[in-house]
């Protein structure tokens, strides 16, 4: 909707160790060392400056002899991606002109009970009762035994 009402282009990156853009064979713990937020920022302003004169070269910014970077872009998201579009305009102000960040969470709180609240008041009473009894279950096992629940959801040890 926001393309169309300023006639703009989308362009959605997929991010690194995600679909087909995995580094590694194998995503053992040791191979995820570059699966962080700050690599898929920096991953989105290399892409940011190189897309336009590698993809148009020929485009309106090469025929005025503008820089690549000149042309507008606006980042946004929601979630998990909201949080990486209002870190990127706080990183690379330069490299876009604004962000709009949908229910991003850009601030970790640890042992947060609010969340469990609302999704427990969300989700009624006996899908509150199974996440309970489930977190528990998984709690318990990760203390007694967490190579047998790892190997329960096939992760690698």
């Amino acid at each position: 909707v926001l393309a169309k009402k300023f006639g703009a282009a989308v362009v959605s990156l997929e991010h690194r160790y995600y679909g087909k853009s995995s580094p590694f064979k194998s995503l053992k713990t040791e191979n995820l060392r570059y699966l962080s937020s700050k690599q898929a920022l920096f991953d989105l302003a290399v892409f940011r400056q190189n897309y336009q004169a590698s993809y148009f070269p020929d485009s309106l910014n090469a025929k005025l002899n503008r820089t690549k970077t000149d042309n507008p872009w606006f980042v946004f998201g929601v979630s998990y991606p909201g949080a990486l579009s209002a870190w990127f305009r706080l990183k690379f102000p330069h490299l876009t002109c604004g962000s709009l960040a949908s229910s991003a969470v850009v601030l970790a709180v640890y042992n947060f009970t609010e969340f469990d609240q609302q999704i427990g008041e969300s989700a009624g009473p006996e899908c509150k009762a199974a996440l309970q009894e489930t977190t528990k279950l998984i709690d318990q096992k990760l203390a007694t035994d967490r190579k047998a629940l790892k190997a329960s959801f096939n992760a690698a040890d």
